[in-house]
């Protein structure tokens, strides 16, 4: 009998440990396609105003697209990165406002 509940808890152990595996590898690819799109909105916010148009950029987690508006004063950025990684189920969205001088 202890046995038994020795082989169910033995089983347990390693049903939560490859859930654990699994979570902590979509994290990571979470992680990175988050990076990646920041970089891109970071590496736009360094650009002019009057420099700043749509475009696409691939990255290693996926291809960001971005779109520019131009209210008053400002520039508004909608990039949006579509992951390449099955574990990244939907695509991830930053927006950013720009202040011009």
């Amino acid at each position: 009998m202890a046995l038994v509940l020795l082989a169910i808890a033995a089983l347990g152990v390693a049903s939560v440990s490859t859930f654990v595996a699994r979570l902590a590898a979509t994290a990571r690819a979470v992680a990175l396609a988050t990076r990646e799109t920041a970089h891109v909105v970071d590496s736009l916010r360094a650009a002019p105003c009057h420099a700043l148009a749509a475009g696409t950029a691939s990255t290693s987690a996926g291809v960001v697209r971005w779109s520019v508006a131009a209210p008053a004063g400002t520039r508004r950025v909608h990039a949006v990165l579509t992951p390449t990684s099955p574990r990244v189920g939907t695509p991830v969205v930053e927006e950013a406002i720009i202040p011009c001088e």
